[in-house]
């Protein structure tokens, strides 16, 4: 097995013998076959962990079908994967612009990113990043479920299916989002939210080092925050935001209201009745409610704010 700290232009990883290692030996990166056939992807691992755990995938949709790929970095800063045998390019990353003038150089760093760096210039690039489901447990490609922050009105995190909400977090009050009532300060994470005129993002960072933690959008859409136990060697579920049916976005329908200490969970508010009385009776909640008495504005009548 071949290790190395960095990717150079002048240099190329082309099996899977040879990977890329950061500085503790926390991560490493290098072709993997998850187990489908002969598909082969570049992605990033935990190295320390005797069940190999892929927290990245790179070519998710153009796997490699043999053990030819060759991955490589440009000296404009672009990473290429590419079919050794024919030649051709299955995946890369967009042009960074690098000055000519300059050498860049890929890094694998101990909190799992791979870095380009390129005299110290960090751009602005616009992108827009999502946590996305695996297609299958054992094929990387995009599945249908996606994590995301909803920058419409006050940023909130959502998990979407396809183009349907499942469940949402909430906006963040300063301390956690209003959604996500268990998602608190503690002893294990620190919670950051940024939002300004030149990015919105979330992040949460483990205040003890030494505890290995992922966050995983499984291939059912179920979102789980896991921890390493050593001495099972295993990963152990910590925390997930679907704790009951109540969190499944629009359970109950338009002016429906959720309550998990109830049977049946869903009931109309307060001078609203079922949009649908005979499917509301087979627990099929999904049109919501209306209004009692129809509304009947005459004209000059409306709402103040």
């Amino acid at each position: 097995m071949l290790q190395t700290p960095y990717l150079h232009t002048k240099s190329n990883l082309v099996s899977p013998l040879e990977t890329i290692v950061s500085p503790l030996e926390t991560f490493e990166l290098g072709f993997f076959n998850p187990g489908n056939l002969t598909n082969n992807y570049v992605g990033i691992w935990y190295k320390k962990i005797s069940t190999r755990t892929v927290v990245w995938v790179s070519n998710r949709n153009t796997p490699l079908t043999d053990t030819s790929g060759e991955l490589t970095l440009t000296l404009q800063g672009v990473l290429i994967i590419r079919d050794a045998t024919k030649g051709n390019v299955v995946w890369s990353t967009a042009n960074s612009s690098t000055s000519k003038s300059s050498v860049p150089i890929g890094q694998l760093l101990d909190t799992g990113n791979f870095v380009i760096y390129n005299q110290g210039r960090n751009l602005v690039t616009g992108n827009e990043r999502h946590l996305t489901s695996w297609k299958f447990e054992d094929d990387p490609a995009f599945g249908e479920f996606s994590y995301w922050i909803d920058t419409r009105g006050y940023p909130q995190l959502i998990l979407s299916e396809g183009g349907e909400i499942k469940l949402r977090a909430g906006p963040w009050n300063g301390l956690r989002f209003t959604g996500t009532p268990t998602l608190s300060p503690n002893r294990f994470y620190n919670f950051t939210f940024v939002l300004n005129q030149r990015e919105i993002y979330y992040q949460y960072n483990l205040i003890d080092t030494s505890l290995i933690t992922r966050l995983v959008l499984q291939t059912s859409g179920r979102l789980d925050s896991l921890f390493w136990i050593d001495s099972k060697q295993e990963w152990s579920l910590y925390w997930s935001p679907q704790n009951d049916l109540c969190d499944q976005y629009a359970r109950c329908g338009p002016f429906g209201n959720c309550n998990i200490g109830k049977s049946p969970i869903c009931e109309c508010l307060k001078g609203f009745e079922p949009t649908s009385p005979d499917q509301w009776k087979t627990i099929d909640w999904l049109q919501g409610c209306q209004h009692t008495i129809p509304l009947d504005c005459n004209p000059g009548e409306g709402f103040n704010k």
